[in-house]
């Protein structure tokens, strides 16, 4: 039985010296009774591979909006001609009232070859400031001149046709024909094609100058009325009598 008991203790000895070999415990068999220490392993966590991901670049396409240094060609074009379109309304509404009814030099152009003219004129105004704006950016004096300019320009139109303010107009008129000058300096020493392209503006401009002023000569102010302020309040009068006779 005690040759039996100690077979038993031997192959309890080595099965356990087998299952943990790297505590030594063949070597110290006490070593049964002492808790076993995990050795401590500090796990470092996972890091990522760094990796720098460069944005992709778009190739630099000239765009509708205004961009900092680049604009589109056809934005600029279309853009001015569209803006143009802002006092057609009035044009038309004071040539069917009043602008035919006064008193009128006889080399007045007919009606018909302003929307054309001025289609034009805006179409290269707005391809010269193109540009001037993607040679130096439309941030730039020049570029901000016109865009005060053409304000100005735009507001010719109602001044002069829905308000029937024809000595206004003329002043506005003196004031665009010495901004367009400067303008004009302002292109040719940035890109000169520019400034050629304004230059049958500079001319339409003198002559439409002119044409105010024998207008202003031809009806004159006063009191603030002139004629055609007159005619247009009687085409309104007429025009609330035929809407008056037939209502009724």
């Amino acid at each position: 039985l005690c040759s039996g008991s100690t077979n038993q203790m031997q192959l309890l000895l080595v099965t356990a010296a087998l299952a943990v070999p790297s505590y030594g415990l063949m070597s110290r068999p006490e070593s049964y009774l002492q808790p076993l220490r995990v050795p401590s392993v500090r796990v470092s966590p996972c890091w990522a591979p760094s990796v720098r991901v460069s944005p992709r670049r778009a190739p630099s396409v000239h765009l509708t909006l205004l961009s900092s240094s680049r604009c589109s060609t056809a934005f600029w074009v279309l853009g001015t001609v569209v803006g143009g379109v802002v006092g057609t309304p009035a044009v038309i509404g004071a040539t069917r009232a009043w602008y035919r009814k006064i008193p009128l030099p006889s080399w007045t152009p007919p009606d018909r070859i302003f929307a054309p003219v001025w289609t034009t004129l805006y179409g290269m105004m707005g391809l010269a400031t193109s540009r001037v704006a993607s040679a130096v950016g439309v941030g730039s004096a020049s570029v901000l001149h016109y865009a005060v300019h053409y304000v100005v320009n735009l507001a010719w139109a109602p001044v002069f046709f829905a308000l029937q303010r024809l000595r206004l107009a003329f002043a506005m008129n003196v004031a665009l024909i010495c901004s367009l000058a400067v303008l004009i300096m302002q292109y040719a020493s940035m890109v000169p094609s520019s400034a050629l392209l304004l230059m049958p503006y500079m001319g339409w401009l003198l002559f439409a100058t002119y044409l105010n002023a024998v207008i202003c000569r031809m009806n004159p102010t006063i009191g603030g009325y002139n004629n055609a302020r007159w005619q247009a309040e009687l085409a309104q009068l007429q025009k609330r009598a035929r809407f008056i006779a037939f209502a009724t």
